[in-house]
């Protein structure tokens, strides 16, 4: 786990990495970054008081290898998570 995030950070974490441009993007792609909230909808409605977003990464990051995601860390545990970036 990287570190804790909220749904502003996903999409602001999103931008950086397409190089913080996005109006050059696909409206549909501008579209899902700007509702973050739906984008992590499946994460955040199964979450209970006291759970936290990490924003995750695989320890090995190369070409083909590893990969990016948020989870949902409850008692210091990851116990759901989405793959949002596969390198």
């Amino acid at each position: 786990m990287v570190e804790e995030i909220t749904p502003a950070g996903f999409r602001d974490r999103l931008i950086a990495f397409v190089g913080g441009v996005i109006d050059r993007l696909p409206t549909a792609v501008i579209d899902r970054l700007n509702n973050p909230e739906q984008e992590l909808a499946s994460l955040l409605n199964d979450m209970v008081e006291g759970d936290q977003l990490w924003w995750c990464r695989s320890e090995k990051r190369a070409v083909l290898i590893g990969n990016e995601g948020v989870a949902v860390v409850r008692d210091g545990r990851a116990i759901a998570y989405i793959l949002v970036w596969h390198h």
